[in-house]
């Protein structure tokens, strides 16, 4: 037999790094990693548990014995099962479930030897134990000199191993700590028992709790941050998280899987509302169930429907915006950054409330610039003599050439150009239609008015962008079943509301026969049945004194979101003199990339045709009314905040409503 001393395992060492098995010590017992320093498991799962021993002596050992003592009071013995079993390069399988297993193996004839296995489960003692016992062929006794298990002098010829896994009982309280103060005791032939270390794993048992971070009722654009937190009541903290989003009370979809961080970018839609809720999962797989309802909603930014009033400038003031001023744009949807010449104002769109549909801002209004491509350089490829020269109206190239005038009529040519889209996909609330864009016309930008004084330069929810406007038609060409190509709507009418809309109709005065209350042209417009003439009097309408009907003949522009910076244009004249000039705004990105205007030509309706309109004025189908009934009310002047300068505006007539538009498709060429 063997010395004691020949399979005396050294002193007990350790050294656990979480997450991986590592130990100096031989002879050990290992179980289920766990998280962190306490090593926590959920109680749901099984635990695995290994004992490893190693013949540091110098000679083979005859008999392994190894028992394992189990903490009975926590776990479900009925639930073990034995694993595999190996030493040097053999593995041994055991048979899933089995509690008690025992192989006889023929070992030559690398080895003339026999080994028989025997491990088994004693539940009354809460201890499984294994018996490695080396077999004489011949005898079939144990062997002289020889054992299954040589010196680890060429590792893994002297090490083995045995496990099992086992379930903690049902119910466990978190925190519960298992398996403390059971260790397993390891024999070689007749030696003392190694002792070795107890292996504890804490119950974690408890789903973590998390939510969305409550969100503004209103997001500026369709692309914003959403953000949610979690805790853990026990201590293996989070390990990820699920979030769920919904659209307009729609279906749950999950949006977020398998995310260890707390906050991501949602690019929405514009005008559209958006629910969350999360769910968190902890780092030993508890899973958070999913809540009764959402954590957070919001919806984000739509623009108004504008309508689009022919503009000047009141006067003009040294802080106001400088014309022939250069700023650019990037327009993603055509050419890309581009310097254009912002020449003066044009157009002043203002909120306005179509077919009873409210105003989600009446702060934000759209002050709209002509633009231009900008010119490049100060020299002129030709001009003409001017007419004071003594060559008046020949060609020149410079003043030099012109004896005693000067060279004009310089031409520059523009350093951007309108790349033309044709059969351009855009959709609102009249269905969808495919535009063809012409050339450049407009630069829009966000602007709060104030009425005979400067107002405070705060800008509303609609205020997600500037856009610019191009000339745009209806598309000629057939794209598709859905939406052709050349096709508008030739019946489209609203009652739009307008805060400068403040006429007064005419109607039949009270004293007319049977027409009381109705719009008339005149005297004649009033008389009954029996015709006798009543009175027409200009009278304040409910509806129609703060409103118009409009007919929608056509799409007019297409206003597309730009980003959009200054550029400061130094500019050198003949004589040498240097004028520099910017157009001192905000420089902006774009917040709603797909979110564009379509502004459809509004002409003042004759008769009302729309049977929703008719029901909101209170009159029958087919009612003619007065065109300029309601007309517009000049306000002269009155005070916008182009940030950071005012400006004195006059409005004239309308021209066009503009209508919130989502760009679906953009074509690559023309």
């Amino acid at each position: 037999m063997n010395a004691q001393d020949d399979h005396a395992a050294p002193a007990h060492e350790e050294s656990l790094d979480v997450g991986a098995r590592a130990s100096l010590d031989p002879n050990e017992k290992i179980g289920s990693v766990g998280v962190g320093t306490e090593r926590y498991v959920s109680g749901k799962g099984p635990l695995t548990y290994e004992v490893s021993f190693e013949n540091v002596g110098s000679a083979p050992a005859q008999v392994v014995t190894i028992e394992d003592r189990l903490d009975v009071a926590n776990l479900d013995l009925s639930s073990l099962s034995l694993g595999p079993i190996s030493f040097g390069d053999t593995e041994v399988a055991v048979p899933l479930g089995a509690t008690d297993h025992e192989v006889l193996l023929d070992l030559r004839p690398d080895r003339d030897l026999l080994l028989r296995i025997r491990a088994n489960l004693d539940v009354s003692g809460g201890v499984v134990t294994w018996v490695f016992e080396s077999i004489d062929p011949a005898t079939w006794e144990l062997p002289v000199f020889d054992g299954f298990l040589p010196p680890n002098d060429v590792p893994p010829e002297g090490q083995g191993t045995v496990s099992y896994s086992v379930t903690p009982l049902a119910g466990l309280a978190s925190e519960t700590a298992i398996g403390t103060g059971r260790t397993a005791d390891i024999v070689f032939d007749d030696n003392a028992p190694i002792e070795t270390a107890d292996w504890v794993n804490t119950i974690d048992n408890a789903a973590p709790e998390s939510h969305v971070e409550t969100l503004g009722p209103l997001q500026a654009t369709s692309r914003f941050e959403v953000t949610w937190t979690g805790t853990d009541p026990s201590s293996s903290g989070i390990r990820d998280y699920e979030v769920w989003v919904a659209e307009d009370g729609g279906g749950w979809r999950p949006w977020l899987i398998g995310r260890p961080e707390e906050s991501a970018f949602l690019t929405g839609r514009a005008g559209r509302t958006y629910s969350f809720f999360s769910m968190a999962r902890d780092r030993v797989g508890n899973q958070e169930a999913e809540p009764p309802g959402a954590d957070a909603t919001t919806t984000t930014a739509v623009l108004d429907h504008f309508l689009a009033y022919q503009a000047g400038e009141a006067d003009r003031r040294a802080d106001a915006l400088p014309k022939d001023c250069n700023v650019t744009l990037d327009d993603a949807l055509f050419d890309g950054a581009q310097n254009y010449t912002v020449s003066g104002t044009a157009r002043f769109l203002v909120p306005a409330d179509k077919n009873d549909e409210g105003i989600v801002d009446g702060v934000t209004h759209l002050l709209a610039y002509r633009i231009k491509g900008a010119r490049e350089g100060v020299e002129p490829p030709s001009g003409k003599c001017s007419k004071d020269s003594t060559l008046p109206r020949a060609p020149c190239i410079d003043d030099a050439e012109c004896t005693g005038g000067v060279c004009e009529n310089r031409k520059f040519p523009k350093t951007a150009k309108h790349a033309r889209r044709s059969a351009l996909l855009v959709e609102n609330q009249f269905g969808r239609v495919f535009l063809d864009t012409i050339k450049e016309k407009y630069l829009l930008l966000p602007t709060p008015k104030g009425l005979g004084a400067p107002p405070n330069p705060v800008l509303g929810p609609s205020a997600v962008d500037h856009y610019a406007c191009y000339a745009a038609r209806t598309s000629k060409r057939l794209v598709s079943d859905q939406a052709p190509g050349g096709k508008f709507r030739k019946d489209l009418q609203v009652l739009v509301e307008d805060q400068f809309a403040n006429g007064r109709i005419r109607l039949c005065a009270a004293g007319a026969p049977k027409k009381a209350g109705e719009i008339c042209k005149n005297e004649r417009s009033c008389g009954g049945e029996d015709g006798v003439t009543g009175f027409c009097q200009s009278e304040p309408h409910p509806v129609l004194g703060t409103a118009k009907v409009y007919d929608l003949k056509k799409p007019a522009l297409f206003c597309n979101p730009v980003e959009k910076y200054d550029v400061d244009t130094t500019e050198t004249d003949d004589a040498g003199r240097t004028r520099t000039t910017s157009c001192n705004v905000v420089p902006a990105t774009v917040g709603s990339p797909s979110s564009s205007l379509v502004c459809y030509l509004a002409k003042e309706a004759r008769k009302i045709t729309d049977p929703l309109v008719a029901a909101r004025v209170g009159v029958a189908p087919g009612t003619r009314i007065e065109p300029k009934q309601g007309s517009h009310e000049a306000r002269t002047p009155f005070v916008l905040t182009q940030l950071p300068n005012p400006q004195r505006i006059e409005t004239k007539k309308e021209f066009e409503l503009c209508v919130p538009s989502e760009t679906l498709w953009v074509p690559q060429g023309s």
